[in-house]
C-alpha cells in the first residue's frame, strides 16, 4: 500500500512531539511490512522528519513559514495553518497513493487530506489523538476558534473518512459524544492505541529500580492533570 501522511502541524526544524515519535514507530512497522509511507509536511520541518523517517519521501506543503524563531508566539501559527489548508489544492504530488492519512483530526490536517484523497482517488484515514471539546477549560479566542474548527473537522470526517482510528477507548467515546452533539450519525471507529517500542528504551536491569514505569508529559490542565 502507498500511504501519504498529511502532517501540517509541524512548524519548525527542531521540535519533536510525542505524535511524531509515535509515527516514527508506525512508519518503521509499515515500511517493514512492505508499504510505502511518505509525508506531506512543511519544508521547515524537513530536518526533523529526515531523521525520524529516513525511508520516507517528503513532499512540501509550505515553503514559506518557519516558526523556529517564534515558537512561543502561538498566535502566529494561525497564518501557516491557513496557508497549508490551501496548498493541498495546488501542491504537486508525484506518484499515486492508496491512502491519504491525516496525522490528527485538526481541520488543517483533515481538510488537506480530504482534498488530496479526492485528487488522487485514494481512501481517507485519520488518527484521532484527543477531542479538545471534551477537555473543558478552553476560554480564549484561539481556543474557541480551535473548538469551532474541531466541529468542522468532525463533520468532514463523519461524512468522508473511510477509516477513523482513535488512540484509546475514552477518546473514541469522546468522539462519539461529539458526533451526537453535532447530530451526526455515529461512525464506526477503531481503537489502535500507541504501544511501546522496547528497543528504544535503554533498560538497565542491573540497577535497582524504585518504580516500574514513569510517565513523562506536559503537566497541563488540558491533559487532564
Amino acid at each position: 500500500m502507498r500511504i501519504l501522511i498529511v502532517y501540517n502541524t509541524a512548524l519548525d526544524g527542531r521540535s519533536v512531539s510525542g505524535v511524531q515519535r509515535h509515527f516514527a514507530g508506525v512508519t518503521r512497522h509499515w515500511v517493514s511490512a512492505g508499504h510505502t509511507v511518505d509525508f506531506f509536511v512543511a519544508r521547515a520541518a524537513w530536518p526533523v522528519f529526515r531523521d525520524l523517517y529516513p525511508h520516507s519521501r517528503l513532499i512540501s506543503s509550505d515553503n514559506r513559514f518557519d516558526a523556529t524563531g517564534y515558537l512561543e508566539s502561538t498566535w502566529r501559527y494561525a497564518f501557516p495553518y491557513a496557508w497549508r489548508m490551501v496548498t493541498g489544492h495546488v501542491a504537486r504530488i508525484p506518484g499515486d497513493y492508496d491512502l491519504i492519512y491525516a496525522c490528527c483530526q485538526a481541520i488543517f490536517e483533515t481538510h488537506p487530506a480530504r482534498v488530496l484523497a479526492r485528487r488522487k482517488g485514494a481512501a481517507l484515514g485519520v488518527k484521532v489523538h484527543h477531542v479538545v471539546s471534551a477537555q473543558g477549560s478552553r476560554a480564549g479566542f484561539f481556543d474557541r476558534l480551535f473548538l469551532t474548527s474541531e466541529r468542522w473537522s468532525a463533520r468532514l470526517l463523519n461524512r468522508h473518512a473511510d477509516v477513523i482510528l482513535c488512540s484509546t477507548p475514552p477518546v473514541a467515546a469522546d468522539f462519539r459524544r461529539l458526533e451526537e452533539n453535532l447530530h451526526l450519525p455515529p461512525r464506526d471507529t477503531k481503537v489502535v492505541g500507541y504501544g511501546l517500542d522496547f528497543t528504544d528504551l535503554p533498560f538497565s536491569a542491573e540497577l535497582p529500580k524504585a518504580f516500574d514505569a514513569v510517565l513523562l508529559g506536559r503537566m497541563h490542565r488540558h491533559k487532564g492533570v
